[in-house]
């Protein structure tokens, strides 16, 4: 009876760190729609997918991302998992309450700028 419950409990166990896993959540400050310099719209939801479109509704990419944050916070980055094509990467980005900056896929030195459209999504 015992080796049941410990094994019910290490599979409950296993259960609850895959579920866990399914919620994790992007900032609320990244949370909405955005509008780059070329009427492009990056939408972003609280579990972290996204897609970027251009002004005629076409999809310039899409799929999840992953926020994290160097010890000291001096560092942020947004990891991509592309589900439109097979790439992933990181990307450095700095945002505040309308303006959204992130550096390019492979081309660290360019960024594109969004400004925040709206905050639902």
């Amino acid at each position: 009876m015992k080796k049941v419950i410990i094994l019910v409990a290490m599979l409950l166990t296993g259960f609850l760190c895959i579920a866990q896993e399914d919620l994790k959540t992007v900032p609320m400050e990244l949370v909405g729609v955005w509008k780059n310099l070329d009427n492009e719209f990056l939408k972003i939801n609280l579990y972290g997918q996204f897609k970027r479109v251009k002004p005629n509704g076409a999809i310039v990419s899409e799929g999840k991302i992953e926020v994290t944050a160097s010890e000291y916070f001096l560092k942020q980055e947004i990891r991509v998992y592309r589900k439109d094509v097979d790439d992933h990467y990181s990307l450095g980005y700095v945002v505040n309450d309308n303006v959204f900056v992130v550096t390019k896929p492979h081309k660290p030195q360019e960024a594109w700028v969004f400004e925040r459209v709206t905050r639902n999504y």
